[in-house]
């Protein structure tokens, strides 16, 4: 099966397959990635809250206590009055 590289980052790749292009995807494949989109879209909309809550929010309640957003968020630094984020022209 062909390997397609495509770089993650200035310093490292990630191989990822590469299906042949004389071969379509099959119906189960089709199939899958339709389930998947569904499911995905049911889980982060409106409808999927409560279930999304019971699911994730243990996970995510513990994270927090782990490693509180205090302690990894970098404050916001504002540019000084003198300096312009873009240039005028007469």
């Amino acid at each position: 099966m062909p390997v397609c590289i495509q770089p993650a980052d200035v310093h490292s790749a990630v191989a990822y397959p590469q299906a042949p292009q004389s071969m379509p995807p099959s119906e189960f494949d089709v199939d899958k990635v339709r389930t998947t989109l569904k499911q995905f879209v049911r889980d982060w909309s409106g409808d999927g809250r409560c279930e999304r809550e019971a699911c994730y929010g243990p996970i995510l309640d513990e994270l927090a206590l782990l490693f509180p957003l205090e302690r990894w968020s970098v404050p916001l630094k504002s540019t000084p009055d003198s300096m312009h984020l873009c240039r005028q022209t007469d």
